[in-house]
């Protein structure tokens, strides 16, 4: 087989299984509104369940980027897959909050390993002349995975018990791994050649450092990929909420709303790519102008907020469409910079850890304060982050521009 074909194959089995990953990632959100209503789980105890998992799932990604240079990128996802089928499985048979929150807790970790395995791949295996590409479409795996995961949610319901999503997110975990074993069979030995080159290449490379987190400006990036996901959480959240309670809007509506606003989410890496190639490809630049966006959008859905729910309905899925956009810019092209050092997987777990973070920051965080101060606070809450993330996103270009020409020096050596 010619490394061109393997190439296309080993992507083409990345993209499929992580879109199934997605599924065993989503599950329980799916079919919250079932546990709740048939009585399993408290409107709390549901909301606990689901911050204990990307609170886990956060500290796990921190750990799969520590190890992702030591172990194979395969071995990583076969643990995941294998600890997907277990959890799922486990999750089919468990009832109660105790067991369904260890569980859960249990599934979060198990995902250390799917993303640096990913970067790790498509930044050693993937041939040059197709990683570009290969780069950007893995960006819309997530959009496409949850889409599909609510609308097969919806389809079981129809005949089955909320179980039986979870029984079916093990049986695609068990195939995925299968196939993963195939394809890495297949198309390993036509490029695990240019990959032990690369491998060999960066054994003299400089480790993630102190002094690199400082100098390519790490610290930064994963304080605005905080508040991106913070954001991009917290309005997919609350979004059908603050429709319902202030148009009195009907729960299909939200619901189908739910779904357009993931498919929108995929135009936004489209845009945000588009973007990223006027700024002269510099990510802080890109990410400081869907930002700036964002700030005026805010403004006027704090003043209009009552006024139309139309008017209200695109505001706020324009504004999670730049989010995901900018989240997208930082995950896969600020990581990819750190290929010629050997760092990719490791720099994208860290900074897949703090979309984590914001993920449980936006579960508990907005909802107290809409409680306690309504929704136009929450709404001033965004304003005031965005801010914060527009400062740092231009105050990071000139120390980003620097770490960017020095990879790029890298490169051409």
């Amino acid at each position: 087989m010619q490394k061109e074909d393997a190439s296309k194959r080993l992507f083409l089995c990345l993209f499929i299984v992580y879109i199934i990953n997605v599924f065993g990632k989503i599950a329980f959100s799916a079919v919250t509104v079932e546990l709740v209503s048939d009585g399993i789980l408290t409107k709390t105890q549901a909301g606990l369940v689901g911050a204990m998992f990307w609170l886990i799932y956060a500290i796990g990604q921190i750990f799969g980027g520590v190890v992702a240079n030591k172990l194979s990128p395969y071995f990583m996802l076969g643990f995941t897959y294998i600890g997907s089928v277990v959890t799922n499985m486990l999750m089919f048979f468990s009832r109660g909050f105790v067991p369904m929150l260890i569980i859960w807790s249990v599934n979060g970790f198990v995902q250390f390993g799917m993303w640096p395995a990913i970067l790790k791949l498509l930044t050693t295996e993937i041939i040059p002349s197709q990683r570009g590409k290969a780069t950007s479409r893995i960006s819309y795996c997530y959009c496409i995975g949850s889409i599909l995961s609510y609308f097969l949610t919806s389809l079981i319901l129809l005949v089955f018990d909320w179980k039986y999503m979870f029984a079916f997110c093990a049986v695609a975990n068990l195939v995925s791994f299968i196939y993963v074993e195939l394809v890495r069979r297949k198309c390993s030995p036509c490029l695990e050649e240019e990959a032990t080159e690369r491998v060999s290449e960066q054994k003299a490379k400089p480790k993630l450092t102190l002094r690199l987190v400082l100098e390519s400006g790490l610290i930064l990036f994963c304080i605005m990929m905080f508040i991106r996901s913070l954001h991009e959480s917290s309005v997919k959240t609350w979004m059908p909420t603050i429709l319902t309670e202030t148009y009195n809007a009907s729960s299909s509506f939200t619901l189908m709303l739910s779904v357009v606003l993931l498919a929108v989410n995929l135009f936004g890496v489209t845009v945000a790519f588009f973007i990223h190639r006027k700024a002269r490809r510099n990510e802080a630049g890109t990410v400081s102008i869907l930002y700036a966006i964002t700030i005026p959008l805010m403004l006027l859905l704090t003043g209009f907020r009552g006024y139309n729910i139309i008017f209200t309905t695109v505001i706020m899925t324009v504004m999670t469409l730049l989010f995901y956009g900018a989240g997208q810019v930082i995950i896969m092209l600020f990581s990819s910079r750190f290929q010629n050092l050997g760092l990719t997987a490791t720099v994208g777990g860290i900074i897949n850890s703090f979309a984590a973070f914001g993920n449980v920051a936006a579960s508990y965080g907005g909802g107290f304060v809409a409680d306690n101060f309504g929704w136009d606070a929450l709404i001033w809450v965004w304003f005031a982050l965005g801010a914060i993330f527009v400062t740092l996103s231009v105050s990071t270009i000139f120390i980003y521009r620097k770490f960017k020409r020095r990879t790029a020096m890298m490169q051409q050596q």
